[in-house]
């Protein structure tokens, strides 16, 4: 008696109209009670979770993953029954009485704003370089922006009411890229300070450099 040989599949796929015929026969045995995913009514430990959440960031950052909802924007009718549904006030789950540190406040505002000036600072480098045209010198902590023309400070005070660089001023720049790269220059410390120096732009050299 001859035996028959059944050969492994390993490595076979099926084909998009098997897989819809597949997942479509799943659902309905599934509605009807005739079949019950294997993990069902199985809770994931920790250590599983961590492993799932891990490899979809990997797969994320990879590009093999992209989201369903990748942009794709909300339209006005989910946005008002995500606005109904929102729990505020007393509902919300982090509510703790309606009290408020002051000083936490502060704080919070002080490390917001210190984010959003490094960052939109980070943004001008990006636009303009990050060596000094001078010298070639790339260690971005003492690189600083020089108003190619001098004038610096009334530019400051035009752009953000000081005499030094904040967000209003970087943002500017940022969104003006054009009369960015026309007025300024990336410049280290040292060759800002020297070209301050021989064209007479600062009456007090040694003076902190407000940038």
């Amino acid at each position: 008696m001859e035996t028959k040989i059944i050969q492994s599949k390993n490595g076979f796929k099926h084909t998009k109209e098997t897989k819809l015929k597949i997942s479509i026969t799943r659902k309905i045995n599934y509605s009807k009670g005739k079949w019950t995913p294997w993990n069902k009514g199985i809770e994931r430990t920790d250590e599983t979770k961590k492993k799932i959440s891990n490899t979809k960031k990997n797969l994320y950052a990879k590009g093999l993953i992209i989201p369903w909802n990748k942009g794709k924007a909300w339209n006005t009718e989910v946005k008002n029954k995500l606005k109904k549904s929102a729990k505020k006030g007393k509902n919300h789950p982090n509510w703790k009485g309606g009290y408020w540190d002051k000083k936490y406040q502060n704080e919070y505002v002080k490390n917001w704003c210190k984010k959003n000036r490094i960052l939109l600072k980070n943004k001008l480098f990006d636009l303009l370089g990050k060596k000094c045209q001078k010298c070639g010198f790339d260690d971005i902590r003492a690189l600083q922006f020089d108003h190619i023309n001098g004038q610096g400070g009334k530019d400051y005070i035009r752009l953000s009411g000081k005499r030094s660089a904040t967000a209003g001023y970087y943002k500017y720049y940022v969104e003006h890229p054009e009369e960015a790269k026309k007025n300024l220059q990336v410049l280290c410390a040292n060759c800002n300070w020297i070209k301050r120096t021989e064209n007479n732009e600062t009456k007090t050299c040694g003076k902190k450099a407000n940038i």
